[in-house]
């Protein structure tokens, strides 16, 4: 159960270290997952919900691009962070609601 605190302390600190200056790109969800998909072939491999309500999502593309956006319940999402050289790792604790 260390994997969930350590996944979400890691997205706290990366929203937290967002520039108060640098300008958001938001637009509604429908259109950023789609710019995400057919654009960069991100898909979506992890989300959760912030303190605040919002949907965190996390995509990736096999060639190692990745974003994180936050949706907010009036359905805007914004980009937070995106970048390359994404690596999936192997998890040592299962996934929420999956028996092995």
């Amino acid at each position: 159960m260390r994997a969930l605190p350590m996944t979400v302390g890691l997205i706290a600190v990366i929203l937290a270290s967002t520039s108060a200056q640098a300008q958001m790109v938001c637009g509604q969800h429908t259109d950023v997952i789609s710019k995400l998909k057919n654009n960069y072939e991100e898909q979506p491999v992890g989300m959760g919900l912030s303190t605040d309500g919002g949907l965190i999502e996390i995509y990736s593309s096999e060639n190692g691009t990745w974003t994180i956006l936050i949706t907010r319940p009036s359905g805007v999402a914004c980009l937070v962070v995106a970048g390359d050289s994404w690596e999936e790792l192997k998890s040592a604790v299962p996934a929420l609601g999956k028996s092995y």
